[in-house]
């Protein structure tokens, strides 16, 4: 008696074979691009030698420029008299432009946002008005209490 093996198992199989042979010829072209690199850089500095430790990921390149989200959370607050942390995120996402594909990429985002705003709480620009009782988000308004706040938000615009 044969046994049949499903054909979605032989075709996801197939696609595996096929995906693993690419990565092993990319593989092999990226062992001889650093061999190459390796080799000028001897030649360059002759006592250089490789580093042994693993390679790092590079840094991941920022969406806007540093400090950008910060002055755009005060920027979106002046505007509005009150802003939950989603509202603030929303404004900046339009404002530039950005494609935030990811639910992930989002949530990225929003918490940057909301760094930003607990960084200016520290320092007495914003406070915590309230919250919003569907999603829990804060809800923020500028401070004027001080001289000193209305300085640092001179200061950003």
């Amino acid at each position: 008696m044969r046994i049949r093996v499903p054909v979605s198992l032989t075709k996801k199989r197939a696609a595996l074979q096929y995906e693993k042979q690419e990565l092993e010829k990319r593989l092999s072209q990226l062992a001889t691009e650093i061999g190459a690199i390796d080799y000028a850089m001897k030649l360059i500095a002759p006592g250089w030698i490789a580093p042994k430790s693993p390679a790092k990921r590079p840094p991941a390149k920022s969406r806007l420029p540093h400090g950008s989200v910060a002055e755009q959370c005060l920027e979106t607050l002046r505007d509005r008299h009150e802003a939950d942390t989603g509202q603030i995120t929303e404004a900046i996402i339009t404002r530039h432009r950005l494609e935030l594909k990811t639910k992930a990429e989002k949530q990225d985002f929003a918490s940057s946002v909301a760094m930003a705003l607990r960084r200016f709480e520290r320092k007495g620009v914003v406070e915590v008005a309230g919250r919003n009782k569907r999603t829990g988000q804060l809800k923020w308004r500028l401070c004027f209490d001080q001289k000193e706040v209305v300085r640092t938000i001179r200061q950003v615009a």
